[in-house]
């Protein structure tokens, strides 16, 4: 399971929306494209970066980089 979402609206300028969406779909396709890579976990994906979902958390409410995982490396980037 990969959670994503935007800061800004899809039809809005300038949003990260559609950025997201296809990180996070390319993230999830990527063990049929790829069988050595195993994402058995929820993951949020989110400003280029793919995190544990119980290890990140948001850290800020407009910035593009909304969401981190201090204690734990990126599944990916």
């Amino acid at each position: 399971i990969i959670i994503t979402g935007s800061q800004l609206p899809l039809m809005m300028p300038r949003s990260d929306a559609r950025q997201n969406l296809i990180d996070s779909v390319t993230c999830a396709t990527s063990m049929f494209t790829a069988p050595h890579i195993r994402l058995e976990e929820v993951a949020v994906c989110f400003g280029g970066k793919l995190m544990r979902g119980n290890r990140c958390q948001k850290v800020n409410s407009s910035s593009y980089g909304a969401f981190e995982s201090a204690t734990y490396p990126y599944l990916a980037q």
